[in-house]
């Protein structure tokens, strides 16, 4: 197909050029041959047309191949509808019959394009499950054994257990002792 394709954007141009300059006929001419511009126009289409195709044939992209149907050929079916009425009636049809077979190429290729895309996976939307309430959990328990503190013992003036252990007896209430001396200072 797109050697056919291809085959045939040359061959619609290049007919149309043909007819226009009076090769391949003995016959008079009928009118004017296309302006070159229009030529230069619809040669930039026909390659554009042409990109597309390869485009949505080998990538396996249908954007591409309605892009021929909605900018490319509407652009070209505009500039053969615009060719001044002077061109030589023998051309025009040339060309608009070679423009109808690259339309009914591309078409049939693309259509085959679409048949075998594939829609793209769709990823389902991930759905967070709302919170399941949860049992409060128990207050978290020592498990250390707890020993008890022994017990400190009470100074009782009886009791000589510090003067035992290089204490002094704490002086009685009221018996003041003499003030510490004073530090000396090195």
């Amino acid at each position: 197909m797109r050697v056919g394709a291809r085959h045939l954007a040359a061959l619609a141009v290049g007919g149309a050029l043909l007819m226009s300059a009076g090769c391949g006929s003995s016959e008079e001419k009928k009118g004017e041959p296309l302006p070159q511009d229009d030529v230069a126009a619809i040669a930039t289409r026909l390659d554009e047309v042409q990109r597309r195709y390869d485009a949505a044939t080998d990538k396996g992209l249908p954007g591409a191949c309605e892009d021929i149907e909605d900018d490319s050929y509407r652009a070209i079916d505009a500039r053969v509808q615009g060719l001044p009425a002077a061109v030589d009636p023998d051309v025009r049809q040339a060309l608009e019959e070679s423009l109808a077979r690259l339309q009914d190429l591309t078409r049939d290729g693309c259509s085959k394009v679409k048949q075998t895309r594939t829609e793209p996976e769709t990823t389902p939307e991930e759905t967070v499950p709302p919170p399941v309430p949860q049992e409060p959990l128990p207050e978290p328990t020592d498990t250390k054994e707890t020993v008890p503190d022994p017990p400190k013992p009470t100074k009782d003036k009886k009791d000589k257990s510090d003067k035992e252990n290089g204490g002094t007896e704490a002086p009685e209430a009221g018996g003041g002792g003499q003030p510490a001396p004073p530090i000396e200072e090195e």
